[in-house]
């Protein structure tokens, strides 16, 4: 982010209200006098108490257009949708000003908000563990904690075991699901005793992967992660000179990143052999995918990273798919 002298800059007061998944961000700008910049927008910030070098940005305000009062100012307030972090951080906020247009954000002004923050989201309590047995996954969870006030109810509560490339730290993150509770809904103030679930392991995962525990809540804006756990426990690793199914290495995998449309690998078993019928370039599992001959492991993963598709010829957008690839493919897949 380019830092510009202070051609736009706070006055008066500034404040932030947090609302469920919303925020109210309320600030007093003062504009120059003479000259335009591109449109401006207010960002709220969060930066983690323990470990400086992680920042979130939670919301952004576009401000509209609008001509200053007769002493330069401008006052800029309304909603805009709240991204939390997970994870229970104490955070410190800032409020800056930007303007959106050239070919990067520029910051005009920020001030910083020095009351640390701890947002109140549903929360694991205790040490997550997990047991690997044949076949399957046990996962014990000591309980589930709704910090919020008496009477506010949670959005529909699960827990969700992943396998990710690399250590979480909030935010958005590539991985492949393996399997997932349903907790239902838990009161503010109230709390659930503690879950011991077992997951079959579908898969053998080829390489080094994080294990990690995620508490996740339905929204308006969708599935939210809101706590977790890396798990110390070391997946099972392919035999890779046989197993062309096998997940590729961390390095090589390109798996679908995680959002509130992503399909898990348990909603789409509904694979077809190969030889018998096209397989589903939308349903149908990583696995399956990875089974039709010229595609592989590492084009399965950019497959279902990809998805939705409208029609087949959507597939020459996939990174490692041409033309000559998908003619060949055109008998073997569908939609």
């Amino acid at each position: 982010m380019t830092i510009t002298p202070f051609a736009v800059c706070f006055a008066g007061q500034q404040s932030y209200a947090l609302q469920d998944d919303q925020v109210y961000l309320q600030a007093e700008l003062s504009l120059p006098t003479s000259g335009a910049c591109s449109p401006l927008a207010l960002q709220l910030w969060a930066k983690r108490e323990d470990d400086a070098a992680i920042t979130i940005k939670l919301a952004e305000l576009p401000v509209l257009a609008s001509s200053p009062d007769g002493s330069g100012l401008m006052t800029v307030q309304g909603y805009a949708p709240l991204s939390l972090p997970a994870g229970g951080f104490s955070y410190v906020l800032s409020l800056l000003v930007v303007e959106m247009g050239g070919p990067g954000l520029i910051e005009h002004d920020q001030i910083l908000f020095p009351s640390p923050t701890v947002f109140d989201l549903p929360q694991l309590t205790g040490t997550v563990s997990a047991e690997l047995l044949d076949g399957e996954i046990r996962l014990t969870v000591p309980g589930v904690f709704n910090p919020r006030p008496d009477g506010s109810l949670s959005g529909s509560l699960s827990v969700a075991l992943w396998a990710l490339p690399q250590p979480y730290q909030g935010g958005a993150f590539t991985g492949v699901l393996l399997g997932h509770h349903d907790l239902g809904q838990l009161a503010g103030q109230a709390a659930l005793a503690e879950q011991v679930v077992t997951l079959p392991l579908a898969l053998e995962l080829e390489g080094e992967w994080e294990l990690t525990a995620m508490l996740r809540e339905w929204t308006g804006g969708g599935l939210l992660t809101r706590d977790y756990q890396t798990l110390p426990v070391v997946m099972p690793v392919a035999a890779t000179a046989e197993s062309e199914t096998a997940l590729p290495v961390k390095a090589e995998a390109e798996v679908a990143a995680v959002n509130v449309s992503t399909t898990a690998p348990e909603q789409a078993e509904a694979d077809v052999p190969v030889k018998k019928a096209r397989v589903s370039i939308n349903t149908a599992s990583l696995e399956a995918l990875a089974t039709v001959k010229g595609v592989g492991a590492k084009l399965a993963a950019a497959i279902v990273a990809g998805r939705p598709y409208a029609a087949l010829t959507d597939l020459l957008k996939v990174k490692g798919m041409g033309a000559k690839l998908l003619a060949k493919l055109e008998k073997l897949l569908g939609l």
